[in-house]
């Protein structure tokens, strides 16, 4: 069989090819919870697959990520190189019938294509997540672009362990490596101080490790480390719940008069003290008014400061406590009374979880005429 490769079909160690990982449950809806619509849709996708014709985007997602078993099967005894190339990718394809696939593939460009789909596979067995890391070995005799494809595919799948994503970061240290790397929600604090590294300093990804679920102190203290200084990392880094105690305190270390970035991102942080809000609060920074606007919404901003911004009767400020979680009723009640725009404030109320269903329900049926209510 041409370009076949022992390597990519590893056995255990009786000899025997893997078994089906049972363990999985096949990505498939019941047929009744289907819209007859969309099933004649996804009909068509699998007749213009069949029939050699070009795919939209949303037809090879269907086949490489939604198609049912019985669909998978069939595409998968038709034997046919293009089909394989979509299927490999759906879980509900056995990690046994990505052995058959990868063994049957007659060129060079179609094992490259199978090999790219293997990657991508949701819920990937440990298996083939150790195949993928032979793959991309420099010394494999796969060529350098099929490999950095495959590794980019693996950085992209939801499912890949973290280790395995902060290998691949080790072994492809480089700025694309690294974007894709702070996307995956498995890529772990430390994986993603390495990848910070390696981001370009106007690289938009940063706001990815912001937002990533396992951000922690080492990579915001990696984007606080990186130079040329950015203001957005700064105030990224200072409004992070995450960020440890120590530099969060630490914050006028960063400020200076016409500097109050670190004060500005401080101010949004919930995890300030009473005391580091009264302190922002009452800051001379040269842009301290929107450091006191940001503690106006902050729900760790204690209630004398709340009821300070209260007495300034101020429209703008009204809509920023309105929105803070710990405002309470009675001052939402306050607000929304003397509000000019009330239907502004109404929406602000309705969208914060902090005030009781209660209160929140009667706001729901108000009529917006009302001076009063």
């Amino acid at each position: 069989m041409a370009n076949y490769n022992e390597a990519d079909h590893p056995r255990d160690p009786f000899g025997k090819y893997r078994d089906k990982d049972k363990s999985r449950t096949p990505n498939q809806l019941p047929e009744d919870s289907t819209p007859e619509w969309v099933r004649r849709l996804n009909a068509r996708a699998v007749e213009k697959a069949e029939s050699g014709e070009d795919l939209t985007p949303g037809e090879v997602e269907y086949l490489s990520r939604q198609a049912p078993e019985q669909v998978c099967q069939r595409l998968f005894e038709a034997n046919n190189p293009t089909l394989d190339g979509y299927i490999i990718s759906n879980e509900n394809i056995s990690d046994y019938q990505v052995d058959d696939i990868l063994y049957r593939q007659p060129d060079d460009e179609s094992m490259q294509t199978v090999r790219e789909g293997v990657a991508s596979r949701y819920g990937i067995s440990d298996d083939l997540t150790n195949q993928c890391e032979t793959w991309i070995q420099p010394d494999s005799q796969i060529p350098s672009e099929s490999r950095r494809r495959i590794a980019v595919n693996m950085l992209d799948n939801p499912t890949m362990r973290s280790e395995t994503i902060n290998r691949i970061l080790q072994q492809y240290p480089s700025s694309e490596i690294a974007e894709h790397a702070v996307r995956n929600p498995n890529s772990n604090d430390m994986t993603l101080a390495l990848a910070v590294e390696h981001l370009k300093p106007n690289s938009d990804a940063y706001y990815d490790v912001e937002h990533n679920p396992q951000c922690g102190p080492r990579a915001l203290h990696a984007m606080l480390a990186k130079k040329p200084y950015d203001m957005g990392r700064t105030i990224g880094v200072f409004s992070h719940p995450a960020l440890d105690k120590e530099t969060l305190e630490d914050y006028k270390s960063y400020c200076s008069y016409n500097n109050s970035d670190a004060a500005l991102g401080a101010s949004m942080n919930p995890s300030i003290t009473p005391e580091m809000a009264e302190e922002l609060y009452r800051s001379n920074y040269q842009h301290s008014g929107v450091i006191r606007d940001q503690l106006a919404a902050n729900p760790a901003t204690p209630d004398r400061i709340l009821d300070e911004m209260m007495s300034q009767n101020d429209p703008y400020v009204d809509q920023l406590l309105v929105s803070n979680p710990s405002i309470g009723d009675a001052r939402a009640r306050k607000i929304l009374n003397r509000a000019e725009s009330k239907s502004t404030v109404c929406v602000e109320i309705l969208n914060n979880k902090g005030l009781s269903e209660q209160f929140r329900s009667k706001v729901q049926l108000l009529d917006y005429s009302d001076d009063e209510w």
